[in-house]
């Protein structure tokens, strides 16, 4: 593949990548370092990429990993950063119990399959459409949609179950 060509199929997925890396590391310098070196790689396996039938589709994904694996080893934000953050309008117990309910809901996503796992990511937290979903995940939507639903009903019902566990123990040592 010569640098035309590669411009003509990856140049223009920049921004959508780059939207598409911030979703899940949530800040613009490694969402960029992760676009830069995305496209480092493609550039790099361009000669097996020129019968490539979705660049798209290709790029997403290597995006996707690549943002997965920078979360992965990011260090988790301890409560006394949270509180100097000067964007966080929440008090501390906002942002406490804020903390716990999110951190109920990533113990629950990791109960479910794989499959489940990425779909919900896509879906509810980083908003993409079936349609767009579908063609990162090569799903028809229909499958996309039953699974969604399984995952949600899953992760509602592990929740629940927590909730009435912690009632009852609040109950017996009261």
């Amino acid at each position: 593949m010569l640098l035309n060509e590669f411009k003509e199929k990856f140049f223009p997925l920049k921004d959508k990548l780059y939207r598409f890396a911030i979703h899940y590391v949530k800040h613009d310098e490694e969402a960029a370092d992760i676009v830069q070196d995305t496209f480092l790689k493609l550039w790099i396996k361009r000669k097996s990429l020129k019968d490539l039938r979705n660049p798209e589709t290709y790029a997403m994904t290597m995006v996707k990993n690549a943002s997965i694996d920078k979360l992965r080893k990011r260090k988790p934000m301890r409560l006394d950063e949270l509180n100097n953050d000067p964007e966080n309008k929440h008090t501390p117990l906002d942002s406490l119990t804020q903390s716990e309910s999110y951190t109920r809901i990533l113990e629950a996503v990791k109960t479910l399959s794989p499959q489940q796992q990425m779909l919900i990511k896509l879906r509810d937290i980083e908003g993409y459409e079936y349609e767009e979903i579908a063609e990162v995940s090569g799903l028809t939507i229909n499958t996309i949609r039953v699974n969604i639903s399984r995952a949600r009903n899953a992760i509602k019902e592990i929740i629940v179950k927590q909730e009435q566990n912690e009632l009852v123990r609040n109950r017996t040592t009261a």
